[in-house]
């Protein structure tokens, strides 16, 4: 009986020892645990993991046999690699705000012509705070911009055509002048025996069509500058219309237009000398020098040239018919004076 319960106290003794190195194995366990529990807890607070925003996945098959053996390494590992992505998402939404400053500071600085276009793209970069917000804000305001220069091509379009043409109507009339100038030689003319001469012989100045046109572009963004300026500001900030009107017509004038398209090839007007023998000339002199004439020979001189420019309004205003003998009137003043 002595042996059975010394055999049995043994054996307990034995499963208490047990027991006893079980629950310190356990002790250590849950100690483990709770500080890898409290490790997580505090950084947690930084990392926000444990969050309900963070979707939950479940661990592989090869990771639920490693984890109650490498759970500590695991945990460290997997926190380690959450602090590089932390940090990295910092650095990132770092460079979003110095980036959002930065597109308000162009907002600002922009010259913007629709108000409420910036107004809206200011706040749309303030309010919207997710990375998709900001990608389907971003597609929106891309589309908008897109639509918006769409109509500004349009625009511009139209206006090049509109200039193109202005420059065009420009061009052609100052051949028209030329051409009219042409005309007014002509009605100088007298016959002389068998051939006909005129006493004035006006040259007109050449140039190169597409040259010609360019500069009257920079000729027409010259004036767009010249306008944009202060000086034509009045003291209310008001534009100074008469001002502004005067320049334009200046600016706009064939003799202005003609300095600009051929600066080194003026008007020339020579005129040829008459004799009392109805004898006219052969080679013309410039106008400045026939100012030194006689009296008689510069209003003979005078003369062609008012009657040639009456028979050229005469005939501008109701052309004459060929198969009619050309009439004309003139009334003088003194003319034996």
């Amino acid at each position: 009986m002595k042996e059975q319960l010394s055999c049995n106290r043994t054996r307990v003794e034995e499963e208490l020892a047990m027991t006893a190195g079980s629950h310190q194995q356990l002790q250590q366990e849950m100690e483990k645990w709770q500080k890898l529990i409290t490790k997580m807890e505090t950084r947690n607070g930084k990392l926000e993991f444990l969050t309900e925003a963070v979707v939950v996945t479940s661990l592989t098959g090869e990771e639920v046999q490693s984890f109650p053996y490498e759970s500590i390494g695991m945990v460290a590992a997997l926190l380690e690699a959450m602090e590089a992505s932390y940090e990295e998402l910092a650095a990132s939404k770092r460079i979003v705000e110095q980036a959002k400053l930065h597109f308000e500071k162009f907002c600002h600085h922009s010259n913007f012509q629709n108000e409420k276009m910036r107004q809206s793209i200011l706040n749309g970069i303030r309010q919207k705070q997710s990375y998709q917000q900001l990608v389907i804000w971003e597609k929106e305001l891309r589309h908008h911009i897109q639509g918006a220069n769409r109509v500004a091509e349009q625009n511009m379009q139209a206006y090049n055509e509109d200039i193109k043409h202005f420059i065009n109507q420009l061009h052609l009339h100052l051949i028209s002048i030329c051409d009219e100038m042409g005309l007014i030689q002509k009605m100088t003319g007298v016959k002389v025996e068998e051939h006909y001469k005129t006493i004035y012989e006006i040259k007109t100045p050449v140039w190169e069509e597409s040259a010609a046109k360019e500069k009257l572009l920079e000729h027409l963004e010259w004036m767009t500058e010249q306008l944009a300026a202060d000086s034509y500001k009045q003291e209310d900030g008001m534009e100074d219309s008469k001002k502004i009107r005067k320049n334009i017509e200046n600016w706009l004038s064939p003799s202005y237009l003609f300095t600009r398209i051929s600066p080194n090839k003026n008007f020339t007007v020579g005129v040829r000398k008459v004799s009392n023998d109805s004898r006219i000339s052969n080679y013309p002199v410039d106008w400045a020098t026939s100012n030194s004439w006689s009296g008689g020979e510069k209003w003979s001189k005078n003369m062609a040239l008012f009657l040639g420019i009456q028979s050229y309004l005469v005939e501008k205003r109701q052309p004459s018919r060929q198969s009619k003998g050309h009439s004309r009137t003139v009334v003088l003043d003194n003319p034996f004076g």
